[in-house]
């Protein structure tokens, strides 16, 4: 059986985008989740699981955006955030 993310119909987004390493500009969970999918050695690999469910699953908007917190918080533990824009 085949996984299928529920798409939200008004996808957050972060205002202003963030900067990650290597100039990698994130706008929206999607990115935020591919990203976080991308990423071989986390410090923190149970915490990026946490935070690849929350983005992956968040569909109202205030789910959206306590997972966009958790994301923004732990791309700065990671040492991965450069900047908000």
């Amino acid at each position: 059986m085949q996984r299928r993310r529920i798409e939200p119909t008004n996808e957050f987004k972060f205002d202003p985008p963030l900067t990650l390493r290597e100039n990698l500009v994130v706008a929206t969970l999607a990115e935020a989740a591919a990203f976080t999918r991308s990423l071989k050695k986390p410090r923190l690999p149970k915490t990026k699981a946490t935070v690849l469910r929350w983005l992956e699953r968040a569909t109202d908007e205030d789910q959206q955006r306590k997972a966009a917190n958790m994301f923004r918080i732990w791309a700065e533990s990671e040492g991965v955030l450069l900047q908000s824009r």
